[in-house]
């Protein structure tokens, strides 16, 4: 139920943290293969709780077909374009990835009654907002974004915001 998928999203969010500072310092796939499986579990697991869960708790039509289907569409972007060697088009389809997902998750999670049309937009318009606000920061001033050199910061700014 509810408290297992808060449980593997929880852990999800974890290893994802620390696998890209890890990553980024160390270079060791092994914490990347670990990433890509927890996100794994964590994409079958709101698969099953958007199918399973009761209809008071989901919106059965989006959070079973439509979150799914775009979440792994836009994974397999971001891939076929990073091995492409289109890097930038690469970050922006996985960041569209991770604000897909991160909606899906919100919506399994969330009390019926809390996502709203307003609170979704404000939530949208902030999120995307930072993303440009911390990849445009840098190149302002002159210095080549690249995650790695700002993953520090960035956790940081994202707390604070």
């Amino acid at each position: 139920g509810g408290a297992q998928l808060l449980a593997v999203t929880c852990a999800a969010c974890l290893v994802s943290t620390l696998t890209w500072r890890t990553l980024a310092h160390t270079g060791d796939l092994s914490v990347f293969k670990a990433d890509k499986a927890v996100a794994r579990l964590e994409f079958v697991a709101l698969c099953i709780f958007s199918v399973a869960a009761p209809p008071p708790a989901v919106r059965p039509a989006v959070t079973a077909c439509v979150l799914p289907i775009t979440v792994a569409a836009l994974y397999r972007a971001g891939m076929a374009l990073d091995s492409r060697g289109h890097e930038t088009a690469s970050h922006w389809a996985h960041a569209a990835f991770r604000f897909v997902g991160f909606w899906w998750a919100l919506l399994a999670l969330a009390h019926p009654s809390w996502p709203s049309a307003p609170r979704v937009a404000l939530g949208s318009t902030c999120y995307w907002a930072h993303m440009l606000y911390s990849v445009r920061w840098p190149t302002a001033y002159g210095v080549r974004f690249r995650a790695a050199d700002w993953y520090d910061y960035g956790c940081l700014d994202t707390l604070a915001a």
